[in-house]
This record gives structure tokens, sequence and C-alpha cells, in this order.
């Protein structure tokens, strides 16, 4: 009994932040270079509750996401000499709304994109802590969220 007591909770709280968190964007092929598509996405949280999770003082999310090909990586415009951990708030049934461009081979014709999402506290500190502390503080916390595979036209 207390086996499949254990094994229930395990199983209850497995993927209890992806199936809070909404992760969706679109594309849109630049129209200079078709190498590079432009990335308009959101988080959404579809909870009652207000979430908390770890970003990037200078590209936001952009350091956390990967993309789902080898033929194609999260390219970033800006180049920084500096960046420290923040904590953004993300209410209760409201939208996060991200940027980010993606440089693919040119044949790759389908991708997706995973976010390593640290979830924080609303009480975490960030004070005095690089972001790799704050994410091995936060292991427990963290989950690979994969958004859609969507065509690139």
């Amino acid at each position: 009994m207390r086996y499949t007591l254990v094994l229930f909770l395990v199983a209850t709280t497995v993927g209890y932040t992806q199936q809070n968190l909404g992760f969706t964007y679109e594309f849109n092929v630049d129209s200079k270079d078709a190498t590079l598509i432009h990335v308009t996405g959101k988080l959404i949280n579809n909870s009652d509750k207000d979430m908390y999770f770890l970003a990037w003082s200078c590209n936001g999310i952009n350091e956390q996401l990967k993309t789902t090909s080898p033929l194609a990586e999260v390219y970033s415009t800006i180049l920084c000499r500096a960046s420290w951990p923040i904590k953004i708030e993300l209410k209760a049934h409201e939208v996060y709304e991200f940027k980010t461009i993606i440089k693919r081979n040119s044949s790759l014709k389908k991708v997706g994109l995973i976010l390593d999402f640290v979830e924080l506290t609303k009480t975490t500190s960030l004070e005095g802590n690089t972001i790799n502390e704050i994410r091995k503080e936060n292991l427990d916390q963290s989950e690979m969220i994969k958004g859609p595979i969507l065509n690139i036209d």
C-alpha cells in the first residue's frame, strides 16, 4: 500500500508546470535572408496562481531556448558583456510575450523550440547569486517544455 501511494504522488506531480503553462509561437521567415526565422512567442499561465520564473537580464528567456533540430539554432543579435538573473512574474491567466530569431540550414522545413523553464517562488531571492547557482538550487522546479513543431514557410 505504501508503494502505491508513493507512485501515485510522483505521477501526479510530474509535468505540473507543463500542464499549467502554455508555450506557443509563430514563425515568419526574414524577407531578405531565408535562413533567419523571426519568432513571436507566448508563455501562457493557465493556472489560478501567479508563476515566477528565471530569465536573463540581457536576453530574457532566449538563453533558455533550444531548437528541436541540429540544423537550426536560437540566434542572438545582442552581444551581452554581462547578464544577471531576473525573476519574471506571470500572473494567473496572463501571457508573457517574447521574440527571438532562429538561424536555420536552408533545407530545414520544420522545427520547434524547447524551453528550459526554471520556476521560482515569490520569495526566491536572486541577490548575490549567479544564474547557474539559482538553476542548481531550483532543479526540482525545472522542466524542459517542448513547443509544437511548425512548418517553415
